[in-house]
């Protein structure tokens, strides 16, 4: 069983807010920059069945509690708040947060929502496991509750997961953590609207957070270069990975490309090499890459 949801008596209404619930979130409390204020009022009430006695009723003084313990993200038609989760509902060897949605012009649909949550997970240094949802609506009635599986394998034990150091990709300490909620919009409005596929780059490398560091050497390195090919292929290119172009390539070789053909028709892979010889390969490809 990978689901279970519970479908409230509210389910008719149109859902304006969407939480979704995640494990294995940083523990650095600090980089919160939105405040959350709890109010909590205390009655004490007395009743005797006796006609002589009458009835005592004591309401205490009205308590407020305010913590630092969200964050605030606008991009474009999207508004949500990564909230954390209050340590007494989270297990020991894991620190939660709730993503609500809310559908001030349109919720983000499921597609763009696993899309934020791999942008997340690669600027916190930290794989964010979904285990549940609730749905809202205005009135902040319930109008369906989901249990999730955690979509990890069998073979990862996620207690020892969640204890892992964070590989936060931007500087989350003080006070560069002031500017977080202005650098959290500008990364996640690239993510989204870039015109590059980065969706399986950003999942191969948060997969290599919970691998030894061999292997995750190995990943980053296949990361890169699935990175540059895919640059490559892009309009934002101007060299398109190549010395020169294959036009110019064989208008300077004219007749001579033939001849080496033939020369070495028993040996098709060095003529390979020659055909293709005006395309970067290896390192220089890769730093080509870096430099634009």
């Amino acid at each position: 069983m990978s689901e279970i949801q519970n479908i409230n008596k509210h389910q008719n209404k149109e859902i304006k807010c969407l939480k979704e619930w995640y494990l294995n979130f940083t523990k650095n409390s600090f980089i919160y920059r939105k405040t959350t204020t709890f109010s909590s009022k205390k009655e004490f009430s007395k009743r005797r069945n006796i006609p002589l006695c009458a009835n005592i009723s004591n309401t205490e003084n009205e308590i407020e509690t305010t913590i630092r313990n969200a964050l605030f993200i606008e991009v474009d038609e999207y508004k949500f708040i990564i909230q954390e989760v209050p340590k007494i509902f989270n297990p020991k060897w894991s620190a939660n947060i709730g993503i609500e949605y809310f559908d001030t012009e349109k919720l983000p649909d499921e597609e763009t929502r696993e899309k934020i949550r791999k942008i997340l997970s690669f600027i916190f240094g930290r794989n964010l496991i979904k285990i549940g949802e609730t749905a809202y609506d205005e009135e902040w009635n319930i109008i369906e509750e989901k249990s999730i599986r955690p979509n990890i394998s069998d073979l990862t034990n996620l207690r020892n997961l969640c204890r892992r150091m964070d590989l936060n990709a931007i500087p989350l300490d003080y006070p560069r953590n002031y500017e977080i909620e202005n650098n959290l919009n500008k990364l996640i409005k690239c993510f989204l609207k870039n015109n590059l596929d980065l969706s399986h780059i950003i999942q191969l490398l948060i997969n290599s957070m919970s691998l030894p560091v061999e292997s995750e050497i190995i990943i980053i390195g296949s990361s890169l270069d699935k990175l540059t090919e895919i640059w490559f292929k892009s309009a934002r290119s101007p060299s398109k990975g190549k010395i020169i172009n294959k036009r110019k390539f064989n208008s300077i070789m004219g007749n001579i490309l033939n001849e080496i053909k033939e020369k070495f028709k028993d040996y098709p892979e060095i003529y390979g090499k020659i055909e293709n010889s005006h395309n970067l390969s290896g390192r220089k490809r890769v730093d080509l890459f870096l430099e634009e």
